[in-house]
């Protein structure tokens, strides 16, 4: 039984190479058919893996962190407001912290602002640097080791003259060139020296996942930053605070636990702000604040995702986008397929003598189906190689800068190949397989052998099946083409639209 199974394999794989071969002799007869077909499956299967590569990139690849489905972040929602408030005070951070009945853990990282911005001195001249304060157990809580180096631990949160500093991948190659001796290295925030520890993975950026900040330090080094502040001070830095829910407890009843005290500290802060303020509020405006800040309801949101300006604008461009993408890979498979049919009513006769002299059906149909694999193969891999080499293109369309902390940290994201994106590509590549073989060579096979051999058959015997694959082009092709004029026509409106001023060479700056 062994021998047999053994040399059935055998014959098998002689047979599957013998058709590869076949399937390269047909190819070299017809190089101008080939290069065609590939070149249109490249670019459709090409324009399906960019778009979803930025879709996996912008929504659905998780955090590199540890169990990212329990990661949630707070955020304050109030009515008729756009959008959420994510930024809370170090003094809210200490408050939510002590809900361990709720929460496993509890850790804050600074949030994004033009306060985060400070220069930096070295050999080279003045750099602006954006930094990020965390919380003493921030990294312990969220599951992230170091590429080189250490990460902060709780005893770099103590006092000390010596703070140390994590700086991110992207800043430890633009500055310091990647060097592996950059440890131990002194990098100079506000003239004050701060020891590097360690550098970050090339991945993980913070729960921004647009943005890297440049370096990381404890919350010992607010006194330097902040001109002798402490973080418990009112009004310093503000933080994204993030949780872990014990097992079993519902985010709603968390959420409404945390609501009172939180809100509680965040009146001290305010009420304790206002001897230092430069206009002395009235007691009317001292109610309007303190009822501004008892209006917001605190929610819990995953955040295992992370946090992103660009996904909130762009997600319904982007699924419409990739309907489009889908439509164009559709139609060029038709485009391939009437190609592929149009070749096989060349090989009828051919086809027709395997079938005479024993060959079954299945054998011309699994023969045809690798030919149609040898096209699919190097279109699907062109189509990889023209997705990642414009992904550069689309993302420097992207919004412009627009604040200081976008200057002083640019987009940072990247679409590189993940599992998730290869996995679709091999799908895109099977469902052109599907979509544009079966139909030709299922199409090729069914022969009226004494018609064929005698050289009866007539045109309009097998033109129906041929007409569709061009009737599926024609109409994508058309439904494409209006979308796209569309599109263009709003975009022309929008370029073209008048504000009432000139603005052309028009800045705006802050002080």
């Amino acid at each position: 039984m062994g021998n047999i199974t053994c040399s059935s394999i055998v014959e098998v794989t002689r047979e599957m190479i013998r058709d590869l071969q076949a399937g390269f002799r047909q190819f070299a007869h017809k190089p101008l058919f080939s290069v065609l077909a590939v070149l249109l499956l490249s670019v459709g299967i090409g324009a399906n893996v960019l778009i979803f590569g930025f879709i996996d990139t912008l929504i659905l690849k998780p955090l590199p962190v540890r169990n990212p489905q329990n990661l949630w972040l707070l955020e304050g929602v109030r009515e008729q407001q756009v959008r959420p408030n994510v930024s809370f005070s170090y003094g809210q951070f200490l408050e939510l912290s002590k809900r361990s009945d709720l929460f496993t853990g509890a850790t804050a990282e600074e949030s994004w602002g033009s306060e985060s911005a400070y220069p930096s001195t070295d050999t080279s001249g003045v750099h602006l640097v954006m930094t990020q304060m965390l919380a003493p157990n921030y990294f312990r809580e969220i599951g992230v080791t170091a590429q080189l180096g250490r990460v902060l631990t709780e005893g770099d949160a103590k006092p000390s003259t010596n703070v140390p500093a994590l700086i991110s991948y992207q800043f430890w190659q633009s500055h310091y060139g990647g060097r592996p001796d950059i440890i131990g290295q002194i990098i100079r925030l506000k003239n004050y020296p701060f020891t590097i520890v360690g550098v970050l993975p090339r991945d993980f950026h913070s729960v921004d996942i647009e943005r890297a900040p440049d370096v990381r330090l404890p919350i010992s080094a607010a006194p330097f930053l902040l001109e002798g502040k402490q973080l418990n001070e009112p009004r310093t830095a503000s933080f994204y605070l993030l949780v872990r829910l014990r097992p079993g407890v519902d985010p709603r009843i968390a959420q409404a636990a945390v609501g009172e005290p939180l809100h509680k500290s965040a009146e001290t802060e305010f009420l304790l702000s206002l001897p230092s303020r430069h206009h002395v509020p009235t007691p009317s405006e001292v109610q309007s604040e303190l009822h501004w800040i008892y209006q917001e309801h605190l929610v819990l949101e995953p955040a295992g995702y992370g946090v992103s300006r660009l996904r909130t604008q762009f997600s319904r461009a982007l699924n419409l986008l990739m309907a489009g993408v889908i439509a164009l890979l559709i139609a060029v498979c038709a485009n391939v397929a009437g190609l592929l049919m149009a070749r096989g009513e060349e090989r009828r006769k051919e086809l027709a003598v395997r079938l005479s002299i024993g060959a079954s059906r299945w054998r011309l149909l699994r023969q045809l189906m690798i030919e149609n694999l040898l096209l699919a193969i190097p279109g699907g891999a062109f189509g990889l190689l023209f997705a990642y080499a414009l992904a550069p293109s689309l993302l420097r369309i992207l919004p412009p800068v627009r604040s200081l902390d976008q200057f002083a940290s640019p987009q940072i994201l990247t679409l590189t190949p993940d599992l998730r994106v290869l996995l679709f590509a091999w799908l895109a590549l099977l469902v052109s397989i599907g979509f544009f073989g079966l139909i030709p060579a299922w199409h090729a096979t069914r022969l009226d052998l004494n018609s064929e051999l005698k050289g009866t058959t007539t045109l309009a015997s097998h033109s129906l099946a041929s007409l569709i694959p061009v009737a599926v082009q024609v109409m994508l092709s058309v439904l494409l083409l209006a979308a796209g004029g569309l599109l263009l026509r709003s975009y022309w409106n929008l370029q073209h639209l008048n504000p009432g001023f000139d603005r052309a060479h028009v800045l705006t700056g802050r002080v």
